[in-house]
């Protein structure tokens, strides 16, 4: 329905992908632009991995074992990735937002959790 479109649009734009990259590639990455070109991919990625990593925490609805499968596998992944893009992008924040709101677009409106075998994700 439209309304499930308009409010998956602005919880992955508002909620997810613009805060997520204003703070870890916008703001941490753009701080460490004078430093060592890992060190200022790697950081950034380690605390937005945190940060998802508190976001999903094990519980009843997710194992230990899903939930560091989603913080290494997945979470981890996405930070360096996205990190590399804004750093090919010459310090734009563009493709990285982009592609986090894709990703996250998608999964809002499907409904499905970004953890991989967590009841919510079906």
């Amino acid at each position: 329905t439209p309304d499930r479109m308009v409010f998956a649009f602005a919880l992955a734009l508002a909620g997810t992908a613009l805060p997520e990259e204003l703070l870890f590639r916008g703001y941490l990455q753009g701080s460490l632009e004078r430093r060592n070109r890992w060190l200022r991919i790697g950081l950034p990625a380690l605390a937005f991995t945190g940060a998802r990593a508190l976001r999903h925490l094990p519980g009843t609805d997710l194992s230990f074992d899903r939930w560091l499968l989603y913080v290494l596998g997945v979470a981890f992944p996405l930070g360096v990735a996205w990190g590399v893009m804004r750093d090919l992008a010459r310090g734009s924040l563009w493709p990285s937002l982009t592609s986090n709101f894709l990703l996250e677009f998608g999964r809002a409106l499907a409904g499905a959790s970004p953890v991989p075998g967590s009841a919510a994700s079906g």
